[in-house]
This record gives C-alpha cells, structure tokens and sequence, in this order.
C-alpha cells in the first residue's frame, strides 16, 4: 500500500513516479535491502498516572493542530485527534514519551501496517517549561514540533482548532502535507 501511495504522491506532484510497476512488487529493493524482521516496537503497557498534564491543543505552522485527551477506557493511553486523524498514544517506561498509532482513517493507518500485520507507532514527545507541558515533538521522518495551546477543559481561540470550530487554511492540506512527511524514504534497519 505504501508504495501506491509514493506514485499517487509523486503523479500529483507533476514528478515522474520512482516507483513503477517494476519496483513496486520489490520495494524497497533495489534502493535497499528489505528487513524481514518484525519491525514493531515492543514495550510493556505502562499505567499512565496524570493524563490531564498532557491534555490540550497543540498548533503547528505546518500541519493541523493535535487535540490530546485523556481516553476514559484506558489507564495506559490518551486519545488524539489532528484534523480527520485519530489515534491513541500509549504510555512508556520513558514518562514524557507515547507511542502513537493511528487508527482512523483506515486509508492512511493501513500504510503503517507492517508484513506481520502489526500496526507501526511512532514515537511522539511532550517538552516540559518549567512546571508544565508546553511542546510536543511528533518523530514523523520529517519531526514536526507543535506548541501547546490550552489546557485540559479549556476551548482552543483562535488556533485552528477544527475540534472546537475554528478552522483554519492548513487543515484542508494537512493530510496530503502529512502524508508527504509519513511517505518520505526511511532506512530499513
């Protein structure tokens, strides 16, 4: 599935496609060698203690902003929305770091589902000043930084926030932009 996504990205983009019907069943050969291995991340559940210390909006110049919740049916992860996405972040032994995984929608979680069909998570960081949580970093290919703000409980003013019904601009380009960031080459290792 990933590698229709590159073609259709570089089609619409006016690039001639690097991959085609040739090195699409082979992908990523002949540019790497393919890892067979289990490329999941495995961690034990960790209980998360204060989800509401992470809870908020984060903006970000670039792509929409990510609307973080605590998830009320789970004591290791929080909800997330960022525009038409959505997920769970899962707690770690590292207390400020989630695993996300996105679940919703299917067209674009189904890229990060690995040959043993296991779901790929990306590592997501909160960045603390001072006494609370004021940034998150998203370890996408490409990092994308987002800076907090409100608080759990609070309405998003003007910070495109479509969960609160400001929109803005960015959202309508966010999932071709993030796709573009999620889609660039990474090594296989």
């Amino acid at each position: 599935m990933r590698t229709t996504f590159y073609h259709v990205t570089d089609r619409l983009l006016g690039l001639e496609p690097w991959i085609n019907t040739t090195t699409s069943c082979t992908f990523p050969e002949p540019w790497r060698t393919a890892n067979d291995t289990d490329s999941s991340t495995v961690e034990d559940a960790v209980v998360l203690t204060n989800a509401k210390k992470y809870e908020g909006f984060y903006s970000s110049p670039y792509v929409s902003g990510i609307h973080v919740e605590e998830d009320d049916t789970s004591n290791t992860s929080m909800r997330f929305r960022m525009g038409n996405m959505g997920g769970a972040l899962y707690a770690t032994v590292d207390k400020d770091r989630f695993f996300m995984e996105i679940r919703t929608p299917w067209e674009l979680s189904v890229m990060f589902i690995d040959q043993n069909n296991v779901t790929a998570k990306t590592n997501v960081t909160f960045i603390w000043t001072g006494d609370h949580v004021n940034s998150l970093q998203a370890h996408f290919p490409v990092p994308v930084n987002f800076t907090r703000r409100t608080h759990a409980g609070e309405t998003a003013a003007n910070s495109c926030d479509p969960l609160y019904g400001s929109v803005c601009l960015i959202r309508l380009i966010n999932i071709p932009l993030l796709c573009i960031f999620l889609l660039l080459p990474v090594g296989f290792n």
